[in-house]
């Protein structure tokens, strides 16, 4: 594809993106037809150099960096449609240098995992991976993930698999993600107890656990009773306790 075609395609998907998100998806899917695996040089150049902002946006309604973000989205998108043939220039950006476009290529890697186009090995990599990989990119992969498992509960067990802690504590702050459950809360008293932990995680998981219950700064419980006292040295609750007590809190 020429140049200026592509700038054209960026263009008009970006402002379909902007104006009229709920009919984005199919009209890139349709004119994804287009592209080849030999746009890709050229698509890798569009991320930090795009089009001209198309003529019925206004400037004054992107911020900064809209228009950036937007056509980053509109190129990411095309190249999903590429399907494995898209893989590499997805990895390089996934698991490369961190850019701002890291957590929605990760998100279009699980996705073509779902379509069943890529193998175990490579969701298993990114579960490795993500604790070189920055807060930014975990919020932008835990926001992409809970959106789509809202459609199709596949991606519950995507997000399952990604145990990193800070992925954990970027999935918990996600308005969209629904409160733990009993059991999850469980599971993280248990990662908070556990004497393996540096002080670092220990804290982060204390952060996450407090995130989905009401009671407030409840990860305190696993380590000092309400209304402690200098001789409560035989403060030993369960962590079934603790949880029990943080979800029956009443403001």
């Amino acid at each position: 594809m020429k140049e200026e075609e592509l700038d054209n395609l960026i263009a008009q998907l970006g402002k379909e993106a902007l104006l009229e998100g709920d009919t984005f998806q199919a009209m890139a899917k349709l004119e994804a037809s287009r592209i080849v695996v030999s746009d890709l040089k050229m698509l890798r150049s569009k991320l930090h150099h795009p089009p001209t902002v198309h003529p019925d946006i206004s400037r004054q309604d992107l911020g900064l960096s809209g228009w950036l973000s937007i056509c980053q989205h509109v190129i990411l998108e095309l190249v999903y449609h590429l399907g494995a043939d898209g893989l590499d220039f997805l990895k390089s950006m996934a698991f490369g240098v961190y850019d701002w476009p890291q957590g929605t290529a990760l998100v279009i890697i699980c996705r073509l995992y779902i379509d069943g186009k890529l193998s175990d090995d490579v969701i298993d990599n990114i579960a490795v991976r993500l604790g070189e990989m920055r807060y930014e990119t975990h919020l932008r992969l835990a926001h992409g993930l809970v959106i789509r498992e809202k459609e199709d509960s596949r991606y519950g067990g995507v997000i399952d698999r990604f145990t990193d802690v800070n992925f954990q504590l970027a999935l918990a702050e996600t308005p969209e993600r629904p409160r733990m459950t009993r059991e999850q809360l469980i599971e993280v008293g248990n990662k908070i107890m556990s004497p393996g932990n540096n002080e670092e995680d220990t804290r982060t998981w204390m952060e996450i656990f407090d995130l989905h219950v009401p009671y407030p700064n409840g990860s305190s419980l696993f380590f000092i009773a309400e209304g402690a006292t200098i001789d409560d040295w035989d403060y030993n609750p369960t962590v079934e306790e603790v949880v029990d007590k943080c979800l029956s809190y009443n403001h």
